[in-house]
């Protein structure tokens, strides 16, 4: 029984309602018992003997005891790993966003209630939006830019626009209250759990500022930091330039932006290295070839897996 519902889960028309880590153990639970005797008793049938004993009994050789066992390990952890993948999955709806039902499952290592927050930081023309709109994309992160968030504020004719407008021009970090407020209401204005946050902290300000506000209702795995030197990050803004028609895509601009990175945010990438916290990826390569590094790292981290 418990071999055909393994069989059955690694089966191509699972694949909306089954994890994929899930489908490769069962499909080698399935493989790996099927021709084993123990297989052949789960399935129904009799264990085929490599010998007959005294009294005429089918007797398992020391090659099947073993294929026994090992059979018995993969159930045991494929039927295990199905259980507790399975069970918050079949309370949601196929469509639901990914990103709900982790935030749904997590009072096992935290707070139900807070939300979950990967930060994202990288110098200016990092490629830091592009890869986070994929993430959002394919693993269910709501995607908030502290950038574009400020850009809209400063765009909305609001009383803190001017100061916003300001503090970009010259490259400079906009004040915290102002960030963190908008971070807050975006985050309440949606109804997923799971966010990855770019462009924030950029300084020991802006991480004081989180601690002292957002750590009641939010739970930080880490920062994605993406790694690449200022001559290409130069080479992309210039590019980006051409067309974005943002008062900062500019060289003069770009240089204050790249010293005020070194001297406020990279301390941070160094806070959150030195915890253990930090997952560097190398961001020199194309778009692709970044967006699969990426993909790798956030699969190794088991607490944004399905």
């Amino acid at each position: 029984m418990l071999l055909a519902e393994l069989a059955d889960v690694a089966a191509p028309e699972a694949a909306q309602r089954t994890p994929r880590r899930l489908r490769r153990l069962a499909r080698a639970a399935a493989a790996g018992c099927s021709a084993a005797p123990l297989g052949d008793a789960l399935a129904g049938g009799d264990a085929a003997p490599d010998g007959v004993g005294s009294a005429g009994s089918p007797r398992l050789g020391l090659n099947s005891v073993k294929k026994e066992m090992r059979c018995k390990l993969t159930l045991t952890i494929a039927a295990t790993s199905l259980v507790r993948a399975m069970r918050p999955v079949a309370l949601s709806s196929r469509h639901e966003p990914r990103s709900r039902v982790i935030a749904r499952d997590s009072s096992a290592d935290g707070d139900a209630r807070k939300a979950r927050v990967l930060f994202c930081l990288g110098g200016p023309g990092a490629g830091k939006g592009t890869q986070c709109a994929k993430l959002e994309a394919e693993f269910g992160f709501v995607h908030l830019s502290a950038g574009d968030l400020l850009r809209a504020e400063r765009a909305s004719g609001s009383a803190d626009g001017e100061l916003i407008e300001a503090y970009i021009a010259e490259g400079k970090i906009v004040p915290v209250r102002v960030t963190l407020n908008l971070i807050r209401k975006a985050m309440q204005a949606s109804v997923a759990h799971t966010f990855v946050i770019d462009g924030f902290p950029r300084n020991s300000d802006n991480l004081e500022g989180w601690d002292e506000l957002m750590s009641d209702v939010t739970d930080v795995g880490g920062v994605l930091f993406y790694d690449v030197s200022h001559d290409v990050m130069q080479e992309r803004i210039m590019k980006r330039g051409e067309t974005s028609g943002r008062s900062d895509d500019n060289a003069e601009a770009a240089l204050k932006r790249f010293r005020t990175y070194e001297e406020s945010t990279r301390p941070i990438i160094e806070h959150f290295k030195k915890r253990g916290k930090l997952i560097a990826v190398p961001a020199a390569g194309d778009v692709d070839e970044v967006w699969g590094l990426t993909r790798a790292a956030i699969e190794a981290l088991e607490v944004y897996q399905e």
